[in-house]
Protein backbone atom coordinates (compact mmCIF):
# COMPACT_ATOMS: atom_id res chain seq x y z
CA UNK A 1 0.00 0.00 0.00
CA UNK A 2 1.33 3.41 -0.98
CA UNK A 3 1.78 5.94 1.80
CA UNK A 4 3.23 9.43 1.65
CA UNK A 5 4.86 10.25 4.94
CA UNK A 6 6.77 13.22 6.32
CA UNK A 7 10.36 12.12 6.97
CA UNK A 8 11.96 13.81 9.96
CA UNK A 9 15.39 12.25 9.35
CA UNK A 10 16.76 14.26 6.43
CA UNK A 11 20.37 13.05 6.45
CA UNK A 12 19.72 10.66 3.53
CA UNK A 13 18.75 13.69 1.44
CA UNK A 14 21.56 16.02 2.59
CA UNK A 15 23.41 16.03 -0.76
CA UNK A 16 20.21 16.76 -2.71
CA UNK A 17 19.17 19.47 -0.23
CA UNK A 18 22.59 21.11 -0.43
CA UNK A 19 22.55 20.97 -4.25
CA UNK A 20 19.25 22.88 -4.16
CA UNK A 21 20.90 25.61 -2.08
CA UNK A 22 18.72 25.00 0.95
CA UNK A 23 19.96 24.82 4.51
CA UNK A 24 19.13 21.35 5.84
CA UNK A 25 17.49 22.91 8.91
CA UNK A 26 15.00 24.71 6.62
CA UNK A 27 14.24 21.69 4.43
CA UNK A 28 11.34 19.30 4.82
CA UNK A 29 11.08 15.87 3.21
CA UNK A 30 8.10 13.68 2.43
CA UNK A 31 8.57 10.16 1.12
CA UNK A 32 6.33 7.91 -0.96
CA UNK A 33 6.63 4.46 0.59
CA UNK A 34 5.23 1.27 -0.92
CA UNK A 35 5.58 -2.01 0.98
CA UNK A 36 8.33 -0.49 3.12
CA UNK A 37 10.36 0.72 0.12
CA UNK A 38 10.88 4.43 -0.68
CA UNK A 39 9.76 4.94 -4.29
CA UNK A 40 9.66 8.74 -4.41
CA UNK A 41 10.12 11.91 -2.39
CA UNK A 42 9.66 15.67 -2.21
CA UNK A 43 11.93 18.33 -0.78
CA UNK A 44 10.25 21.56 0.25
CA UNK A 45 10.54 24.50 2.59
CA UNK A 46 8.07 26.75 4.37
CA UNK A 47 8.64 30.43 5.05
CA UNK A 48 6.29 32.93 6.69
CA UNK A 49 3.50 32.57 4.14
CA UNK A 50 4.92 30.54 1.27
CA UNK A 51 5.45 26.85 0.64
CA UNK A 52 8.25 26.24 -1.86
CA UNK A 53 8.41 22.81 -3.44
CA UNK A 54 12.01 22.51 -4.62
CA UNK A 55 12.15 18.97 -5.92
CA UNK A 56 10.00 15.90 -6.47
CA UNK A 57 11.31 12.56 -7.61
CA UNK A 58 10.33 10.91 -9.87
CA UNK A 59 9.02 13.51 -12.31
CA UNK A 60 8.27 11.04 -15.13
CA UNK A 61 5.72 8.98 -13.16
CA UNK A 62 2.72 11.32 -13.33
CA UNK A 63 0.52 9.38 -10.91
CA UNK A 64 3.22 9.18 -8.25
CA UNK A 65 4.24 12.83 -8.81
CA UNK A 66 0.58 13.84 -8.45
CA UNK A 67 0.19 11.93 -5.19
CA UNK A 68 3.38 13.38 -3.73
CA UNK A 69 2.69 17.00 -4.68
CA UNK A 70 -0.92 16.85 -3.49
CA UNK A 71 0.21 15.36 -0.18
CA UNK A 72 2.72 18.18 0.35
CA UNK A 73 0.15 20.81 -0.66
CA UNK A 74 -2.42 19.30 1.70
CA UNK A 75 0.07 19.33 4.58
CA UNK A 76 0.89 22.98 3.90
CA UNK A 77 -2.76 23.95 3.64
CA UNK A 78 -3.44 22.28 6.99
CA UNK A 79 -0.69 24.49 8.45
CA UNK A 80 -2.40 27.60 7.07
CA UNK A 81 -0.36 28.23 3.92
CA UNK A 82 -2.24 29.74 0.98
CA UNK A 83 0.54 30.01 -1.64
CA UNK A 84 2.92 27.44 -3.09
CA UNK A 85 5.88 28.20 -5.34
CA UNK A 86 6.77 25.32 -7.64
CA UNK A 87 10.45 25.18 -8.69
CA UNK A 88 11.34 25.41 -12.38
CA UNK A 89 12.62 21.84 -12.51
CA UNK A 90 9.20 20.41 -11.66
CA UNK A 91 6.84 23.15 -12.86
CA UNK A 92 6.35 21.60 -16.31
CA UNK A 93 5.12 18.37 -14.72
CA UNK A 94 2.78 20.35 -12.45
CA UNK A 95 1.44 22.09 -15.58
CA UNK A 96 0.85 18.73 -17.27
CA UNK A 97 -1.31 17.81 -14.27
CA UNK A 98 -3.17 21.15 -14.56
CA UNK A 99 -1.95 22.25 -11.12
CA UNK A 100 -0.36 25.35 -12.70
CA UNK A 101 -1.45 27.57 -15.56
CA UNK A 102 0.93 28.06 -18.49
CA UNK A 103 3.73 30.44 -17.56
CA UNK A 104 2.83 30.38 -13.87
CA UNK A 105 4.86 28.97 -10.99
CA UNK A 106 2.57 29.82 -8.04
CA UNK A 107 -0.47 27.90 -6.84
CA UNK A 108 -2.78 30.34 -5.05
CA UNK A 109 -4.86 29.49 -3.19
CA UNK A 110 -3.59 26.02 -2.43
CA UNK A 111 -7.19 25.01 -1.65
CA UNK A 112 -7.99 25.34 -5.37
CA UNK A 113 -6.10 22.08 -5.94
CA UNK A 114 -8.61 20.25 -3.76
CA UNK A 115 -11.82 21.79 -5.05
CA UNK A 116 -12.13 19.59 -8.12
CA UNK A 117 -10.62 19.74 -11.55
CA UNK A 118 -11.14 23.19 -13.06
CA UNK A 119 -10.42 21.81 -16.53
CA UNK A 120 -13.12 19.15 -16.10
CA UNK A 121 -15.66 21.66 -14.77
CA UNK A 122 -15.07 23.95 -17.79
CA UNK A 123 -15.69 21.07 -20.20
CA UNK A 124 -18.95 19.90 -18.57
CA UNK A 125 -22.02 20.32 -20.73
Amino acid sequence: MLQILKQERKETYADEINSLGIDISDAHVSEAVDSGKVIGWAIYSMSDDLLTIHSICPVEDLLLFDGIIRSVLFLAEQKGFQKALIAKGIASTARRLKLLEDGEDIIHPISSVFSGCKHCKENKS
